[in-house]
């Protein structure tokens, strides 16, 4: 804890029987670590050992977690959290969250401490979320879309006695049954999209090449020869046009007018002797 950032009746013990932060008088006060917490610096975890709980005066007891870095209000007679005061904390007798002076349920089941448990705080500073753990056991997800930067705090009132362990050696948090349901079904969607997207890829994939084969036919040496020559069509109609037809039809009307040139010139004298002998 940081020797100046704190409430005048706390005090710092390290005698051989006396270890931790003790408070004196019977009004709230609170002290924040010398350390400030920034966004995306790491996960920090901590617990506090209740060496002395007593719930005689006040029913709340201790009040620990995170407060913003420019917290000042150290000797209000409050706990960080309640009304007034930023913060956002664990109640350590009833195992209740405070924030905004709303006190509201936590956990599965109920979970309040006693003297000698320890309240462990997990800092995830790239999340932004704040568990709590009792002993080791994780209580769940307090707080998430925490601002930053922070410090840890600690409230204590009426001759508490508390410790403070850093780091503190505290599991992972689990995910949760319905977290863990969610994001399978998810990666299943996910894993069927990509699925159709592969197979609608492969089938687009041989189309082009099939298309592709069928523009570049490979093309023979004989159909590139200069001597290959098409037929000749006719452009009105577009059918192949007959030569020989033509030279046929041409040699018909040759022989007529040869033929008619032979009638024409026959002589006279064989013009009057046919007559004769008619």
């Amino acid at each position: 804890w940081d020797s100046r950032l704190r409430g005048k009746n706390l005090r710092e013990s390290n005698g051989p029987f006396e270890k931790g932060l003790i408070s004196k008088g019977s009004a709230w006060q609170t002290a924040v670590s010398d350390r400030v917490f920034h966004r995306n610096s790491g996960v920090h975890c901590w617990g506090i050992t209740l060496q002395k709980f007593d719930l005689s005066k006040n029913t709340f007891g201790a009040v620990m977690g995170v407060v913003p870095h420019e917290f000042q209000d150290f000797h209000v007679n409050q706990p960080v959290g309640w009304t007034g005061l930023p913060g956002w904390a664990i109640i350590a007798s009833s195992g209740k969250l405070l924030h905004g002076g709303h006190v509201s349920e936590y956990g599965q089941t109920k979970s309040s401490f006693h003297r000698g448990d320890v309240v462990g705080i997990r800092l995830d500073t790239h999340r932004g979320t704040l568990h709590f753990y009792k002993n080791s056991q994780n209580l769940g997800l307090g707080f998430s879309n925490l601002p930053f930067p922070l410090r840890a705090s600690i409230s204590i009132v009426h001759r508490q006695w508390v410790k403070l362990q850093s780091p503190l050696p505290i599991p992972h948090p689990t995910t949760s049954r319905s977290e863990k349901q969610k994001h399978k079904e998810q990666s299943g969607s996910s894993g069927r999209k990509n699925g159709r997207r592969v197979r609608k890829s492969n089938h687009q994939h041989h189309q082009d090449e099939h298309l592709n084969n069928s523009q570049q036919q490979p093309v023979s040496s004989s159909s590139s020869s200069s001597s290959h020559q098409l037929p000749k069509t006719s452009p009105a109609s577009g059918i192949p046009h007959d030569n020989s037809k033509d030279v046929r039809e041409q040699k018909q009307q040759q022989q007529e007018e040869d033929d008619d040139s032979k009638r024409m010139q026959v002589s006279p004298s064989s013009r009057n002797s046919n007559s004769n002998k008619a």
